[in-house]
């Protein structure tokens, strides 16, 4: 009987050791699993704001497309208001002046007078 009675002891000693030794495990793990859980939600943010950086690219592109296409209109109404008073003052630029038009027509006519509207 004291045969059983140790080797009972000795079973629950055993037993015992063996859940501190997986509490212990948890206890060690339990930081590397949050620290995988917020890699994890972090990487997604990153995601999410790459995708939402890429959207914002992808107007402020469309935006500079517009303001270098209203950049060519601007120079192009100068251009002829700089001929039109030039004619006024000495009769001259009469080519310029046509040629002027001519830019004007086909840019009204090719954008329909709508720059925003091409993009």
């Amino acid at each position: 009987m004291p045969e059983l009675e140790t080797s009972i002891v000795w079973l629950g000693a055993i037993a015992g050791a063996l859940s501190s030794i997986a509490a212990l495990l948890s206890l060690a793990f339990k930081p590397f699993l949050k620290l995988k859980e917020r890699v994890s939600d972090l990487e997604e943010e990153v995601r999410a704001l790459k995708d939402e950086l890429a959207e914002h690219q992808e107007k402020l592109n469309k935006d500079h497309h517009s303001f270098l296409l209203q950049q060519d209109v601007n120079r192009l109404l100068l251009e002829s208001t700089s001929n039109l008073l030039k004619h006024n003052v000495d009769g001259n630029n009469t080519k310029q002046m046509m040629d002027c038009a001519r830019r004007i027509d086909d840019l009204v006519f090719a954008r329909g007078s709508s720059i925003k509207e091409e993009l």
